[in-house]
């Protein structure tokens, strides 16, 4: 069977979408015209399979593609990795200017609604960055001083930095505690933070290292969770 084409499109309009391109005048074969059907079907098929997702949406989800395909996919939020809270005391030996640091301990759990990703892990001292843990990270700590005996708020208090990839170096540390001794209300004394932003490569390391604010007492960390850690991955 044969058919005469009437109305056709300029090769290079369709040459590249179906394997037999028509120009008027010319006899057209069945075989010719389904296998140019087929071709069109294949494309249907082929924009199915690699187009976009059947759905108009999907909550909370962004369309990603890959350059071949497309997904709905959940963007990456910030994730509270560690949360913890004191509840041993500890004993912080060295002395306001000693070249003596004591390593901190958080010695609580890590609060169920936290979740260490990426490899990461926390050993009671040192948080450690996992093979797929790379990223920014915001930390907060916070040291309270007390008296060993009651546990009551000391007027001794604990200064500290933030000691990444174990340099153990206080004079050069980018992050160190602040700390305020002047409040009358108990409260309020001898507590001393730091607050940090940073990136970790897989691999670092972060932990703390403190000493006594009197230069002749050693000063003792609270064990009624107002000592804690809290470590978030941003990005």
């Amino acid at each position: 069977m044969a058919l005469t084409a009437g109305v056709g499109f300029a090769a290079t309009q369709v040459s590249s979408l179906v394997p037999h391109v028509f120009s008027a005048g010319t006899p057209i074969k069945a075989s010719e015209i389904n296998a140019n059907f087929a071709a069109v079907a294949q494309g249907v098929q082929d924009a199915k399979a690699n187009g976009l997702p059947t759905q108009s949406g999907k909550a909370g989800a962004y369309l990603k593609t890959d350059g071949i395909s497309a997904s709905w996919s959940v963007a990456p939020g910030p994730n509270v990795e560690l949360q913890v809270v004191n509840n041993v005391g500890q004993n912080i030996p060295s002395l306001l200017g000693s070249t003596t640091f004591d390593t901190l301990r958080f010695s609580g759990g890590n609060n169920p609604q936290a979740s260490l990703t990426g490899g990461n892990t926390w050993n009671g001292t040192l948080f450690r960055v996992g093979a797929g843990g790379a990223g920014w990270y915001e930390i907060d700590a916070q040291v309270v001083g007390v008296a060993a005996t009651s546990g009551t708020v000391s007027a001794i208090g604990v200064g500290f930095y933030l000691d990444k990839n174990a340099t153990n170096a206080p004079a050069t540390a980018q992050y160190r505690s602040t700390y305020d001794s002047s409040p009358s209300a108990a409260v309020f004394k001898n507590h001393s933070t730091v607050h940090a932003y940073l990136y970790l490569a897989p691999g670092d390391t972060v932990e703390f290292r403190g000493q006594s604010w009197s230069n002749s007492t050693a000063a003792n960390i609270s064990a009624d969770g107002s000592t804690s850690l809290t470590i978030i991955k941003i990005k």
